[in-house]
């Protein structure tokens, strides 16, 4: 039984590398118990995760995106955990652990606890957060798209990619069955929360929890744009419950028909499709967590 830790060296500026000597530190005399990984490519931390039947635990260091791949490749029964060293740590907020340093974090984790957690299903492509189809969905693929073509940080391809996509929003036509009800609407956003945030702090779903068994479920009716300017403050806030375009719903399954090929995201991730089936599936990761969250 090993610890492995898998390491997203381009997560955080090269912050996730650096932990590299915490943990060699930590293990100082003990190097049979532990393994240390680095990603090479997109993709790699599930082929690397889907190599180990009997880990003590996969850590998975990075950001939201090295989670989602590693949650995408562990064999079950095996458990996993979050170290937040990403540009982008949405998910690990919902571990209610106080701000801490990342050595202390690795430590912690190392020495913590297992709990069940829920994880979400979309499409045959797990996540942990979110799923998000519309104008959050197109601003991740344009942001993919700026910084594979300039060379400008993450952040500034979002603000660019944020400003091009509320400039020209575009209309979802989709049949939807939430559990058993059945609905059709013209909407410009569709979020499944498994989590409370995305997009580096957006709150679309401040009361969702991911140990209850349900989505928090969000549907935006499609709006002009002078009307998008002042929702965004409060979607970011989490203040949006009173707002009459935003439709929320609680539920296991989803299911989702469109009418043409649109694209849509797990967890920041992008893919394209128009017909989605989305499910709960409850308890069913194993997190190790530092003993002091508030998850049981």
């Amino acid at each position: 039984m090993k610890h492995i830790f898998i390491i997203n060296p381009k997560s955080g500026n090269g912050k996730s590398y650096e932990l590299i000597s915490v943990i060699q530190d930590y293990f100082k005399g003990k190097e049979d118990e532990y393994e240390i990984i680095t990603t090479e490519a997109p993709g790699h931390a599930s082929v690397v995760a889907s190599e180990y039947k009997d880990a003590d635990c996969i850590y998975a260091i990075g950001g939201d995106g090295t989670a989602y791949e590693v949650l995408n490749g562990i064999q079950a029964g095996v458990s996993m955990a979050i170290i937040p060293a990403g540009s982008g740590n949405d998910y690990f907020s919902m571990l209610k652990v106080s701000n801490k340093s990342l050595k202390d974090i690795i430590h912690k984790t190392i020495e913590g606890k297992i709990v069940k957690v829920d994880y979400g299903l979309a499409n045959g492509h797990k996540f942990l957060n979110c799923f998000c189809m519309g104008i959050d969905a197109e601003v991740v693929k344009h942001a993919n798209e700026y910084s594979k073509k300039y060379p400008i940080p993450n952040k500034m391809s979002y603000m660019v990619s944020a400003l091009k996509t509320i400039m020209k929003p575009k209309a979802i036509h989709a049949s939807i069955v939430v559990d058993e009800e059945c609905f059709s609407m013209e909407a410009m956003l569709m979020a499944v929360m498994n989590g409370q945030y995305y997009g580096g702090g957006f709150s679309p779903a401040p009361m969702a929890s991911i140990q209850d068994g349900q989505f928090d479920i969000l549907f935006v009716d499609y709006l002009k744009r002078r009307k998008i300017i002042p929702l965004l403050p409060k979607y970011f806030k989490g203040k949006h419950g009173d707002v009459e375009a935003v439709h929320s719903y609680s539920g296991k399954t989803i299911k989702i028909e469109l009418e043409t090929e649109w694209v849509y995201c797990c967890d920041g991730e992008v893919y394209y499709d128009s017909v989605f089936e989305i499910k709960m599936v409850e308890k069913g990761l194993l997190l190790k967590v530092p003993v002091e969250s508030e998850l049981e």
